[in-house]
């Protein structure tokens, strides 16, 4: 979790920098009225990107956590650890889950 966690905390700081820095400069020569619709637009965006931001470091999580890195690189996955299943979702609908030691 924490190279997620670092990498998000990361990028929100970078994009508020960026973001002051542009809603400053583009929006300080501007009317009341287009500086406020400007603003509402950035701000849009703004929370667009922070969603994108934090969804792409939940994801790293995701994949270092299950070890899915390894097929994308290319390396030999180590050998999986989990139960057989017989649900309609498929043979791997619970290969995250560890085996316990009785078998299920």
């Amino acid at each position: 979790m924490f190279p997620g966690a670092v990498l998000s905390a990361a990028s929100w700081q970078v994009l508020q920098l960026l973001g002051g820095i542009i809603v400053g400069r583009t929006l300080q020569h501007s009317s009341a009225l287009y500086g406020v619709f400007g603003i509402v637009l950035g701000l849009l965006a703004w929370l667009y990107l922070q969603a994108q931001i934090t969804l792409y470091a939940a994801e790293v999580c995701t994949v270092r956590s299950w070890r899915l890195c390894h097929a994308a690189c290319g390396r030999r996955r180590p050998r999986r650890t989990c139960a057989p299943t017989s649900t309609t979702a498929g043979p791997t609908a619970s290969c995250h889950l560890p085996v316990t030691e009785d078998g299920r």
